[in-house]
């Protein structure tokens, strides 16, 4: 069996990040994001998690 290892994300992690949502949105809504607002929304969360819940 294949491990699993959750982490939290890191700044490194941001452009993966941003990519998998303008790909989400895109299938489930048809929506094309503007990668660069996503990146800096990406990045700002990353940098100020408390802003995300």
């Amino acid at each position: 069996m294949d491990t699993i290892n959750i982490r939290l994300a890191q700044l490194s992690d941001a452009e993966d990040i941003a990519t998998f949502n303008q790909i989400m949105a895109k299938e489930t809504e048809e929506k094309v994001l503007l990668p660069d607002v996503v990146l800096a929304g990406v990045n700002t969360l990353l940098k100020n998690p408390s802003q995300g819940f």
